[in-house]
């Protein structure tokens, strides 16, 4: 089945990459050649999801190997995030949740020596591309240092950074991933690393400024978001830094299914994002789907993981409130405690949220309201 798949995606995506710009000497791809089937592909997406309905808004992304009892735990998520080889939980999930998304996890950036015995890679990776496969067919994929050597990522011994905006990479990256996809019945994929800065790990020779790294991650995007579409998986792409970068999620957006982002409004166990412009900063990443529908949805993730702060959960889940669509996602913490703010039977929104004249922020629901004051970093929830 995987040849057949190989082929079927050989044939409908494109490895050329036809209109190029030039970034500090790079001849960097950043469109898709287009054949009848590729336009017919980027049509028939224009830009419609099969995410379900659900009920929850929470996400839950178990790389831990925990295999909970799910009975109990899958109906409290829309979307559940796995390792590749945890697929035969598959169907017990979905029939404690027919609602539910079950993802596998992949990194977009890059490859993994652990993952590799005697010269043979694994059989399910966290990655798109094994590390032993490209160390012998195609060690140019390898990013390096200024002294020439791998670029080993910072914190990660064992992670070796690849070149994303190498074509034949990318088409390959894309070609696995769609395949192990539907092959093992997953709904989407978790891409980790969608990088935007330079130095995120270390720094690479060929990507030394942001602007490089964000052209290459652009096209990487670009083309791996049209394959899931065309095969109607779902997924979302975990992108850091991008505060620093405005516009940059908004654009990001259109391409992919959907953006993760990783620490929304804190990255501790406090509140570390207060006051109205920077709060209504990260708004605009839930505004991105809500004033544009066809850019798929956003997972918001608050706090470290290792997070337990009340406060810091009413502030961070009432604002997500706030813009919730009906198909983006919250997470808190380790992600794995029930919260009772979670089980609030606020009805359905009854509108936009909107600025009150003492400085907060509400949304009224058909069974309550939600208040967001940005420059005291709390929330607070109302039920009738």
């Amino acid at each position: 089945m995987a040849t057949i798949l190989r082929s079927i995606l050989a044939r409908r995506l494109i490895v050329g990459l036809v209109s190029t710009v030039m970034v500090s000497g790079l001849l960097i791809g950043t469109e898709l050649a287009r054949t009848d089937t590729m336009a017919k592909a980027t049509s028939l997406s224009n830009w419609e999801y099969s995410y379900p309905s659900s009920t929850s808004n929470l996400f839950l992304e178990d790389l831990t190997g925990t295999q909970y009892n799910w009975t109990v735990v899958a109906p409290r998520y829309h979307v559940i995030v796995l390792n590749s080889y945890e697929y035969s939980w598959i169907p017990a999930i979905k029939a404690a949740n027919p609602d539910v998304q079950v993802w596998e996890y992949k990194d977009l950036t890059s490859t993994r020596i652990n993952e590799c015995t005697n010269g043979v890679d694994n059989t399910f990776l966290t990655t798109g591309i094994g590390y032993c496969y490209a160390m012998k067919y195609h060690p140019e994929w390898f990013l390096h240092t200024s002294s020439g050597s791998l670029l080993q990522e910072y914190g990660y011994p064992n992670q070796y950074e690849m070149d994303y905006g190498n074509s034949q990479y990318v088409y390959q990256w894309a070609e696995n991933v769609v395949n192990d996809v539907l092959k093992h019945g997953w709904d989407g994929v978790e891409m980790d690393n969608a990088v935007d800065t330079a130095n995120a790990y270390g720094l690479a020779t060929k990507y030394p400024t942001d602007q490089s790294v964000q052209v290459a991650m652009t096209a990487m995007l670009t083309f791996v978001g049209k394959a899931l579409r065309y095969y109607h998986i779902n997924g979302a792409a975990n992108v850091g830094y991008q505060m620093e970068f405005p516009g940059l999620w908004q654009r990001w957006i259109s391409l992919v299914p959907g953006l993760h982002e990783e620490f929304f409004m804190s990255w501790s166990d406090s509140e570390n994002v207060t006051g109205i412009p920077a709060w209504e900063a990260y708004m605009e990443e839930l505004n991105s789907t809500t004033s544009a529908p066809q850019n798929g949805m956003v997972i918001l993730h608050a706090g470290s993981y290792a997070a337990t702060n009340t406060q810091l959960l009413d502030y961070t889940y009432a604002s997500f409130l706030l813009g919730e669509d009906g198909v983006s996602d919250f997470a808190f913490g380790t992600e794995t405690p029930d919260y009772p703010e979670f089980h609030l039977n606020l009805g359905s929104p009854e509108g936009k949220y909107f600025e009150n004249s003492n400085g907060t922020f509400q949304r009224n629901f058909t069974n309550g309201y939600v208040v967001v004051d940005p420059n005291a970093g709390t929330g607070k929830f109302y039920v009738y």
